[in-house]
């Protein structure tokens, strides 16, 4: 009979947060996200374009950094929202979702909502948190089949590599300046200069090797 081994949660007090944080809140791929239709213009031919990216995007980043320590449980909330509690190594984070008016059939809008309150939940630790800092853009739509006529691009900074770019930068090592070495002054003791003439030109008092025998400057820092 084969068996399988099965880890154990990695306890709380193990987790390396700060990175487990910045790893949830990379961008996705520009390939997972699409986009919806917001607000629209007074005669409905232009409309505000939405990030967003399906549930499994969310499950997928999950299961990669945090696998077999991350759970979702789901809880009525009154008659049209629900209550989605996601709980990573032991951390508990909730938000809700409401009912779409427009889904049609029970199933769908209780999907909708399902699929709402977790991503709303996966923002509270930085997943998907990035979609609704991107800028909003106005672009063609179309009234009648309800969805947008043209697809914009996601500004440079809200893709991958861009943000990996980021936290390589940040994590980089800072090379150190060696510091220079201040000279330690001679402590020998320079025998004073025998009594000789004064040269020719020099001033009353001064000798030739008085001056000869004077200290060496240090030189600056």
């Amino acid at each position: 009979m084969h068996t399988q081994d099965i880890q154990a949660p990695t306890p709380r007090e193990t987790v390396a947060w700060p990175d487990l944080l910045e790893r949830l809140a990379e961008p996705f791929p520009a390939e997972l996200v699409s986009w919806r239709a917001g607000s629209t213009s007074r005669d409905k031919k232009r409309a505000q374009a939405l990030p967003y990216a399906e549930p499994r995007a969310y499950e997928d980043r999950l299961n990669a950094v945090c696998p077999g320590d991350w759970s979702v449980l789901f809880r009525p909330w009154g008659e049209s929202k629900l209550i989605c509690e996601l709980t990573l190594y032991g951390v508990t984070r909730s938000s809700t979702g409401e009912y779409e008016e427009n889904a049609k059939g029970a199933v769908a809008q209780g999907t909708a909502a399902e699929a709402q309150a977790f991503k709303r939940a996966c923002s509270k630790f930085g997943l998907g948190r990035y979609l609704y800092d991107v800028p909003l853009t106005w672009v063609e739509y179309d009234e009648e089949k309800r969805r947008l006529v043209e697809t914009p691009q996601l500004p440079a900074r809200f893709l991958p590599n861009a943000a990996g770019a980021a936290r390589s930068a940040r994590a980089a090592p800072v090379p150190s300046t060696p510091v220079p070495s201040t000279p330690v002054p001679s402590t020998r003791t320079v025998p004073a200069p025998s009594p000789a003439a004064a040269p020719l030109g020099a001033p009353a008092g001064e000798s030739g090797a008085a001056l000869d025998g004077a200290s060496p400057r240090l030189s600056p820092e």
